[in-house]
């Protein structure tokens, strides 16, 4: 948890010594991808009804992308939305977050118990986004090959092409929340 200092309880867990396991044992949220994409209460519990609708509403997305697959994920929506691309970076990636096979079994099955339906709602996802990457088999090829010479790979210009990306970002949620306060 050292690397997100933004966290409001970031200084807390860090004098008080929390480990892993002990956030995911305290936290009141498990489940949560789940409820969001079926549209159900945070503080509710989660059920396979839940999971049910989080399944069927996920059929209604146009691309479902896979993080550890982004430039897969990328050629897919590039695909489906006629996209032109002509430079990205990845950003907010955290190469140094600790390893599941770094983690003591009882915070792993700790997680895996608190979060089992997000777990099977990734591996259904998963399974659609394998599903459009066949169907499109040929266009993701070339749009992954056309996607990994766009990537910008100079430290300086990727910061610069980051930072641009967060104030475009902050200006979008500050221009919604406006909107949605008078509109």
């Amino acid at each position: 948890m050292s690397s997100y200092k933004l966290h409001p309880n970031y200084w807390k867990f860090r004098r008080e010594g929390w480990t892993l396991e002990d956030f995911v044992r305290r936290s009141p949220r498990e489940n949560v991808q789940t409820k969001m994409i079926a549209g159900a209460d945070y503080d509710e519990p989660c059920t396979a009804e839940i999971l049910a609708k989080a399944k069927e509403n996920l059929r209604y997305f146009s691309v479902v992308g896979v993080a550890e697959r982004f430039e897969e994920s990328l050629a897919l929506m590039k695909l489906r939305f006629g996209w032109k691309l002509e430079s990205y970076s990845s950003f907010n990636v955290n190469r140094r977050c600790q390893r599941k096979r770094n983690l003591p079994q009882s915070t792993l099955a700790l997680i895996t118990e608190r979060n089992r339906f997000d777990i099977e709602l990734y591996e259904y996802a998963a399974k659609r986004f394998q599903e459009a990457i066949d169907k499109n088999a040929a266009e993701v090829s070339e749009n992954v090959r056309e996607l990994q010479g766009a990537r910008i790979q100079e430290p300086l210009r990727s910061a610069l092409f980051s930072i641009g990306a967060a104030a475009r970002k902050a200006v979008n949620r500050a221009y919604s929340a406006a909107h949605n306060l008078h509109g």
